[in-house]
């Protein structure tokens, strides 16, 4: 059995009846956090546990503490929240709320170097959630991106991961060299001062930074070079690495990563402010946000469809005009399903961009939300815009044009000549498709952004077509919150559990499944009841017998239980069902004699 599968079981032991533990999420230096179910209020929560190897030594475990009881005392709804914290039985761990999403590191990693638009978004969130912290005291100590966390769903950005923070006042001085990441702590820290709320400042334009290039301002594989390099090395200015930032955005982080302390912003709230100006309205629903970009992009696709189309039907009426018959009907028999398929292509995109809008329509949102997802969408594509990628944009534009027309002229006198039909038949589609192609992309080129659509669809047009949409599209009644109810969710695991047991152990215990199967009816029979205290507990006490029974079989996967030790906890089981079952039958009426 791994030295993981024990930490998983002995905190599971610790946190029955309160929280079910669902599998491990990552593991650091200073903990491993598991996904878990919070079983009261029946919600996911992310649990960090301090490696038992560690918690012996003192001072490990008053950092780890520390930790958490710091991060509690923060509440913003850019900082995780941290709801218990726990030092017993040889254990030490917290609980905070569970974030669906990945880091900004793991983001860059994956996609590479964000959009100007989306990091202004992430690194404004996170100075605002610093703010808060350093005006009560508390100084981070390791902004880094991997602590960043973004949320799938409402792309709203996390501050983690507090365990070198301090306090003002609780600093430890000998703790000076272990503050930070290299890439990431400031010039003070790396000649050893102690971190304050400007080197969380400095360690934000660093993040930015990567955000936005995918690399750090200094680079280097050793970090004794590294940190001389910060020391004696300004940060190279953010418009050198990057062409696509606005002016202004470049100044602030370049302030941010002033050498001097004194030189950077005096709090990081005025640096929040300052991407005020570049922070479109507020975040839009996902499903809001997947229509709208669907629909800035129709209009260039149904243009592109109609250019092919309608340039296929005019080569193949010259070729008809000069050619033979036997060609002429060759080029209607090519050049004809060439215009059907664009026009076909066309039909499907305004289709998916219909379905997008029945969608949000279906999740209750109105012309309002899509209104205000354009006019982000449009901000975001302007923050990008710059002067040096105008002018780029207007020599490829030109390239593009040029080549366009040769291509053109060359397939066109192909296709008219009297070659067989094998040479000028391909030049006659190439003729027919490359000047579509060609001057939709100038047209992108010169005009970028999304032409006209968005003033349709935050006009007339886009009242209209939603309305009309609303009167056939039920609206749903009432929005649920997602997830499995704990009850199912246990039930569910340890029905899988029984069912990977050897056949010998499943005889033993073959009244797992009923048994589970009635814990369920009578938990949702007592949370269709009226909620209260007594309601509360037995439910609680329904999912402590079901997380006991497993926790004994996955210790019986491990080869720390017998199956009598099993059949005990299904004993115990099966008197809270008893129990619960005596709990839900009415008594009889009595009628008088």
């Amino acid at each position: 059995m791994s030295e993981a599968d024990r930490d998983f079981l002995a905190l599971q032991r610790a946190l029955i009846g309160r929280y079910s533990l669902v599998r491990e999420l990552g593991r650091g230096g200073m903990g491993v956090v598991y996904l878990a179910r919070d079983v009261a209020l029946d919600r996911p929560v992310a649990i960090k546990l301090l490696p038992p190897a560690l918690a012996t030594d003192d001072a490990r475990r008053a950092q780890f503490l520390r930790e958490a009881r710091l991060a509690a005392s923060l509440a913003h709804p850019n900082i995780v929240p941290v709801h218990a914290v726990e030092s017993s039985a040889g254990l030490a761990w917290f609980a905070m709320g569970y974030v669906d999403g990945e880091s900004l590191g793991a983001r860059v990693r994956r996609l590479g170097p964000l959009p100007p638009g989306e990091v202004v978004h992430v690194i404004r969130q996170v100075a605002m959630a610093l703010a808060h912290a350093h005006a009560r005291g508390v100084v981070h100590r390791d902004v880094k991106p991997d602590n960043i966390l973004i949320e799938r769903e409402t792309y709203r950005a996390l501050v983690t991961d507090f365990g070198i923070a301090h306090r003002g006042g609780d600093r430890d001085p000998s703790d000076a060299a272990q503050a930070g990441t290299p890439h990431y702590v400031s010039p003070e820290q790396a000649e050893g001062a102690p971190g304050d709320a400007r080197s969380d400042e400095y360690a934000l334009g660093v993040t930015a930074w990567f955000a936005l290039t995918g690399r750090h301002p200094h680079e280097s594989a050793d970090v004794v070079r590294l940190l001389v390099a910060k020391t004696s090395q300004d940060a190279p200015p953010l418009a050198t690495a990057v062409t696509n930032v606005p002016p202004r955005f470049a100044a602030a982080i370049d302030r941010a990563l002033a050498r001097r302390p004194e030189a950077r912003w005096p709090d990081l709230e005025q640096l929040a402010r300052e991407f005020d100006s570049l922070q479109g309205p507020p975040d839009p629903p996902p499903v809001v946000r997947a229509f709208v970009r669907t629909a800035l992009t129709l209009g260039d696709d149904i243009a592109l469809s109609a250019g092919v189309a309608l340039s296929s039907l005019g080569v193949m009426k010259i070729l008809m005009m000069g050619s033979s018959f036997f060609d002429g009907v060759i080029a209607r028999a090519v050049l004809g399903p060439t215009a059907g398929i664009a026009l076909t292509f066309g039909a499907i995109r305004a289709a998916q961009a219909a379905l997008a809008a029945i969608d949000v329509v279906r999740q209750g949102r109105t012309h309002d939300d899509v209104a205000h997802a354009v006019s982000r969408e449009v901000r975001e594509r302007e923050i990008e815009e710059t002067p040096a990628a105008r002018a780029a944009r207007r020599k490829e534009a030109l390239t593009f044009g040029v080549l366009g027309a040769v291509k053109t002229g060359a397939a066109l006198g192909l296709a008219l000549t009297d070659f067989a039909a094998w040479i000028w038949l391909p030049a006659a589609v190439i003729a027919a498709i490359v000047p579509a192609l060609t001057g939709m992309k100038v047209y992108r080129l010169l005009r970028p952004g999304v032409g006209p659509w968005p003033r349709w669809l935050q006009g007339r047009f886009g009242k209209a077509m939603f309305a009309m949409i609303g009167r056939v599209t039920p609206r749903p009644a009432a929005h649920q919150l997602a997830g499995t109810p704990t009850m199912l969710a246990l039930g569910g695991q340890v029905s899988e559990l029984f069912s990977q047991l050897p056949g010998e152990a499943r005889s033993a215990m073959a009244d797992v499944p009923a048994i589970v199967e009635q814990l369920q009816r009578e938990a949702e029979a007592l949370r269709a009841r009226e909620r209260s205290e007594a309601t509360d507990a037995r439910l609680a006490t329904i999912a402590t017998a079901l997380e006991t029974v497993r926790v004994e079989l996955l210790s019986l996967q491990a080869g720390l239980r017998t199956i009598p030790d099993v059949t005990m906890a299904l004993d115990r089981a099966r008197q809270v069902s008893l129990w619960i079952d005596e709990v839900l039958t009415p008594l009889p009426e009595i009628t008088p004699a």
